[in-house]
């Protein structure tokens, strides 16, 4: 959300490349949608099963289901998908 007052020449996104203009500026607010949903999805995960362990392998079931074609492999996926949970569980409880 800092960002998204910012006009941009080019926003240089660490995985994703280069956008210049208006392709920044609408990569950003995809880049904040993008974050609340999978907030939002994470923090339902858990609230159900109330458990790291088992909220971090159904986040990323429903991550890699959703982005079959990513460039991460599963792996590496499910550490992130741990972190993002661990985050969002101390939060909550």
């Amino acid at each position: 959300d800092k960002m998204a007052g910012y006009e941009f020449e080019v926003l240089l996104a660490e995985h994703y490349g280069a956008f210049t203009e208006e392709d920044a500026g609408s990569f950003l607010e995809r880049s904040i949608e993008s974050a609340r949903k999978t907030r939002a999805m994470i923090e339902e995960v858990f609230a159900r099963t109330r458990d790291e362990e088992k909220a971090t392998v159904q986040v990323t079931e429903i991550l890699m289901d959703g982005l079959p074609d990513y460039f991460l492999p599963k792996e590496i996926m499910s550490i992130i998908a741990g972190q993002m949970t661990r985050f969002i569980a101390k939060k909550m409880t």
